[in-house]
Order: structure tokens, then C-alpha cells, then sequence
């Protein structure tokens, strides 16, 4: 059985926008803990990155591969837009990305097609056969790493429901 990344909480975005207004700061805090929760997965993205994917890539240029900046380029983003084809009114959380061009071609390469042109396809070829099918570092570590993730997220996310509850109680 494979974990997924879809989990739904009701009444998250409700409760950080009470929060924000109650408390900013508190708020700030509660999305450092969310992100906090999420510092495992990205560690291991991070050493999952290679040194040099394949001999023959360059590094030089937006595609170029320089292993610090792929490394430093896994973050955690908090919110984002509506997901498409989602029931109701969803929207992520919290979103695992890789912002280096090359770490990303590294990790999705060859998922949508085998490459549209010769050097294309053997570039695919080559990434497969030494690291595997694409997603090659990102998805297998959140899948192996999901059950963590939400429990500390649902953790911050209680306190921060605590928080806004008590202060509710206080003012009426």
C-alpha cells in the first residue's frame, strides 16, 4: 500500500486567517512548525541530489548542474493556488519544489514522453538507467516520509486552532 500526498483538512485556511488577525506572529509561528515538520523530507531530497547526474552534464547555463544550488533549491513553499480538478475548495498546504532548472529536468526528465528528439530520448535513456524512473528524488521520499508530515502538520495546526479558540474565549 502507497501513502499519498492528499490530505484534507477542514477549516485550516479559516483558522490561519483568524489567527493572522488575533496574532500575526502566532501565525508565523504555526507555519515555522508546519515547515518544521517537513524539514526530514527535505533533508533527504536534498542528499538524495547527485553530485553529477551523468558524465556529460555540463555546468554552465540555466540547465547547467551545479550540485550546491540544486541542493539549496529544495524548499518547502507554504499555500498556493486552487487545485484544478479538486472537489470544492482546496488548495495545498504545503508544496515540496525544486526551483533549480537542472535539479528539476534531473527529477521529472522522461515522465511525460521519452524525449522528442534523439539527444532527447538518449538524455532519458541515460537518467533512467542510473537513477531510475522519473520522479528520480521528490515523490519516493514524499511518499516514504507522508505519515510523518501530516502528523506534524495536524499538530501545528491544532495548536493553532488551541490558540485561536482561546483567545475567542477570552474576548466574549
Amino acid at each position: 500500500m502507497t501513502a499519498t500526498a492528499n490530505v484534507q483538512v477542514q477549516g485550516v485556511k479559516q483558522t490561519l486567517k483568524a489567527l493572522k488577525d488575533i496574532d500575526p506572529a502566532l501565525r508565523r509561528a504555526a507555519i515555522k512548525e508546519m515547515k518544521t515538520a517537513v524539514q526530514p523530507m527535505v533533508n533527504e531530497v536534498r542528499s538524495k541530489m547527485p553530485n553529477k547526474p551523468l558524465d556529460n552534464w555540463g555546468e554552465g547555463g540555466r540547465l547547467g548542474w551545479d550540485v550546491n544550488q540544486v541542493r539549496k533549491s529544495v524548499k518547502v513553499k507554504f499555500g498556493g493556488r486552487k487545485v484544478r480538478g479538486g472537489s470544492g475548495n482546496q488548495y495545498p498546504l504545503l508544496r515540496l519544489v525544486i526551483q533549480s532548472p537542472a535539479g528539476a529536468v534531473f527529477d521529472i526528465a522522461g515522465r511525460r514522453s521519452n524525449g522528442r528528439s534523439p539527444q532527447g530520448t538518449a538524455f532519458i535513456n541515460a537518467l533512467t538507467a542510473d537513477w531510475g524512473r522519473a520522479s528520480r528524488t521528490a515523490w519516493p521520499t514524499a511518499e516514504k516520509h507522508i505519515q510523518d508530515v501530516q502528523r506534524g502538520v495536524l499538530i501545528a495546526i491544532d495548536k493553532a486552532a488551541a490558540e485561536v479558540n482561546k483567545e475567542i474565549r477570552r474576548v466574549n
